[in-house]
């Protein structure tokens, strides 16, 4: 039996696992040293930005502020639920649309 080519691959092995925990530190290093988002305020910010456009939707420029929370909506979907964010969509959706042509 030949001890030709056991060294080479020892190194090789070595070398690998050498890599894999330089990475998984710097990646660890990283997770641990990352500014932490504070996904609630913006939430909060979403939410109250919704709620002032609904309420103003019985003013003269009710399309606007619908529109406007219509886009808060979608904008920040992880803050809304499914149905809110289906309607919002649907009101995008049908505000996009050119008026249909009178019937003659």
């Amino acid at each position: 039996m030949s001890k030709i080519g056991t060294k080479p691959s020892r190194t090789a092995i070595a070398a690998t696992a050498v890599a894999f925990v330089v990475a998984c530190g710097g990646f660890a290093l990283g997770r641990l040293t990352a500014p932490q988002s504070d996904d609630r305020a913006g939430c909060e910010d979403a939410r109250r930005l919704y709620t002032d456009s609904m309420g103003q939707s019985n003013s003269s420029k009710a399309e606007f502020f619908t529109s406007l929370a219509a886009h808060a909506v979608l904008q920040n979907s992880r803050c809304f639920s499914a149905t809110e964010r289906a309607s919002a969509q649907v009101y995008l959706d049908r505000s996009s649309r050119p008026a249909a042509a009178p019937r003659t």
